[in-house]
């Protein structure tokens, strides 16, 4: 009798084809239906802007480089020109493209969904939104009105401060403490999706110490260290010598009409526009350089939760790096990576003063220092690194739209 071979006494398996079927079909039809999506978020875009309301279409891509809406003297990320078959080729293709990466490699594309989710949260608050946050047992949902001026998918610093903020002086219950300090590390672009935070609490008799992680997700995108002082009640010299000059930011607000305005940052329902009143003090923010001003909330920060001082305080302190602008917004981008807000005392009443001035160097960074007052005085200072990069040219971001689209390899995924 011949000895079967190794190979013969090994029976084929085929086990791994109908899987392996199942899944092209999933991917298949998951391409087909994101194709659609993006098609008609396209059409969509295209009505929404001739009527001025792109940014109340939940699928708007506004801040990407595939947003047909970016055109004319306020395009900051978009195409070079107007031209509506491209551009709903290359929607269609970036839809084809997501769907299979989420499909068949979702695990190496958490971005997209942090997306989606950020999609549903804005698509539930819709246009009606009363405050930044709102809360849902442990996870903080953001609203449309916490978007910031870099990317329509992306909050405005200011709002995850005084987010963080409020978390700070959540978690010591005893009365007497006050937010001295709150520095934070603006690690990713935080995402206009649920979050949660987690804290660690280290107190002393004087003092306590936090430091605090926001997370998209498993996604760690910022983490805030505070440090709260217990303080008592000093009698302190008549002939105390002023520190700072001017120790009052004139005229008051009341005085005050003009709004502020940073030329190429877009309109819209956001933090920076909505969110917040602002009224120019000194300067004009419209031109390079130095200036102040005044801003004050409009909606509470948590809904539901009274907005404090220091929350207050964290939520303007961001606007620094805008208000005191040296690199044009259509041709640099000048984020912050950090703010570092210091507190002397607590302020009083509803309009926190910014005195802002910027310097940055050809090596790719910078730093903005702010000024902070009430309508009685000083209240403390905010410092701001900044990350600077040139902006693509037209041509660059024509390649960039269509290499978006280039469907990746089996291999690739």
């Amino acid at each position: 009798m011949r000895r079967a071979t190794k190979r013969e006494s090994q029976p084929r398996s085929d086990s791994s084809a109908p899987a392996a079927s199942a899944r092209n079909v999933l991917g298949a039809c998951a391409c087909f239906f994101m194709a659609l999506l993006y098609a008609s978020a396209f059409i969509a875009s295209t009505y929404n802007f001739s009527n001025k309301r792109r940014h109340e279409n939940p699928l708007d891509l506004e801040g990407s480089e595939l947003n047909p809406s970016n055109r004319g003297t306020n395009q900051l990320h978009g195409l070079p020109s107007w031209r509506p078959l491209e551009h709903g080729a290359l929607i269609a293709m970036a839809g084809v493209r997501r769907a299979i990466q989420f499909t068949v490699g979702r695990h190496a594309c958490p971005q997209f969904a942090l997306e989606h989710t950020m999609t549903q949260a804005i698509s539930a608050s819709g246009d009606s939104s009363s405050a930044v946050y709102e809360r849902q047992g442990d996870i903080w949902l953001p609203t449309e009105l916490s978007r910031g001026p870099w990317d329509a998918r992306s909050q405005h610093g200011g709002a995850p401060c005084a987010l963080l903020a409020h978390a700070a002086e959540s978690a010591v219950t005893e009365p007497g403490w006050r937010l001295a300090r709150l520095s934070v590390e603006l690690i990713k672009p935080v995402p206009i999706a649920p979050l949660k935070t987690r804290s660690n609490l280290q107190s002393s008799r004087a003092t306590s110490r936090l430091t605090i992680d926001l997370l998209a997700g498993d996604l760690l995108v910022a983490r805030a260290h505070a440090l709260l002082l217990r303080g008592e009640q000093l009698t302190l010299p008549a002939d105390l010598p002023a520190g700072w000059s001017p120790n009052q930011l004139e005229p008051l607000p009341a005085n005050c009409k003009d709004r502020v305005r940073i030329p190429g940052l877009p309109d819209g329902r956001s933090f920076y526009q909505t969110a917040m009143e602002t009224r120019v003090a000194q300067g004009d923010p419209s031109q390079a350089g130095s200036s102040a001003a005044w801003f004050r909330l409009t909606v509470p920060i948590v809904q539901g939760a009274p907005t404090s001082p220091a929350m207050r305080a964290a939520a303007a302190s961001d606007f620094g790096n805008g208000l005191s602008w040296v690199l044009p917004a259509d041709r640099y981008l000048f984020a912050n990576a950090d703010l570092s807000l210091h507190l002397h005392r607590e302020p009083v009443g509803e309009w926190i003063g910014l005195f802002s001035g910027t310097e940055v160097h050809g090596s790719g960074t910078g730093i903005t220092m702010s000024r902070l007052y009430d309508e009685m005085g000083p209240i403390g200072i905010a410092l701001q690194t900044l990350l600077l990069r040139e902006r693509p040219t037209k041509q660059a971001r024509t390649d960039l739209g269509m290499s978006a689209c280039r469907i990746p390899s089996a291999r690739s995924l």
